[in-house]
């Protein structure tokens, strides 16, 4: 499988490893015999389930769970929450948000966000470019806080977003470039079902040849005292 591509000189090598990696996947399934499903995107699903290799870091923990959630936002929002890849929700103006509602009580600590683009067209893909995720605790529409972004134009495939937050959030939403009408199939919440809840906070500018200190706050969630041995 070719490594490369045209005028790909000057992106940087992720850029270019980003559009390989699911294919690889699938490659590597079926190359070494495992087992038909029905489609492309299920042996993304069943790769994800099984996680990458030893010594290879995760988008998200591969344990993490997919919330229980309600779409909100414009009409047509309802497509992304719905379970079928093959409806989506389509901005009519730049800068629409859709979100998740959790429900109440339901507020958690997101892990990741997963979505999947609708991919009709490579204008359907480079409408998320730009795009951010929030999260909010004090309402669907005030109380926000960006919690990643889209800075690449994603590929036809199932996007694990890693989100960095000590908060808990019952809503979370997909918001637009401000020039973009996003277009997305489907918008999930992922949680992590372990002991602890893990916050990295790493300066926005790494100075090269420098050393940086990076900050790591551990909660135990559990209401019992928790080793550190079985906690990382």
């Amino acid at each position: 499988m070719a490594q490369w591509g045209d005028r790909q000189c000057t992106a940087p090598e992720a850029y270019s490893l980003s559009y390989l990696r699911r294919p690889l996947q699938i490659l590597a399934s079926t190359a070494w015999g495992s087992p038909r499903v029905a489609s492309y995107l299920d042996y993304e699903v069943m790769a994800d389930a099984v996680g990458t290799a030893p010594g290879v870091p995760e988008a998200a923990d591969p344990d993490a769970r997919s919330v229980t959630a309600t779409a909100y936002g414009p009409d047509g929002a309802n497509a992304v929450a719905d379970g079928d890849p093959a409806t989506a929700f389509a901005a009519s103006t730049a800068g629409v948000a859709v979100g998740l509602d959790l429900g109440e009580g339901g507020a958690v600590q997101p892990a990741a966000a997963r979505l999947l683009p609708r991919s009709r067209s490579t204008a359907d893909l480079a409408s998320l470019v730009g795009a951010r995720i929030e999260g909010r605790a004090d309402g669907p529409d005030r109380g926000c806080t960006t919690l990643t972004g889209m800075e690449w134009t994603p590929t036809r495939d199932w996007q694990t977003l890693p989100l960095d937050t000590a908060r808990s959030c019952r809503w979370l939403r997909l918001v637009g470039a401000d020039k973009a009408k996003p277009v997305v199939a489907e918008l999930q919440v992922l949680a992590a079902p372990q002991d602890t809840q893990v916050a990295v906070r790493v300066p926005k500018s790494l100075p090269a040849g420098r050393e940086t200190t990076v900050e790591v706050e551990v909660t135990n969630t559990t209401g019992r005292p928790c080793r550190t041995r079985k906690c990382g």
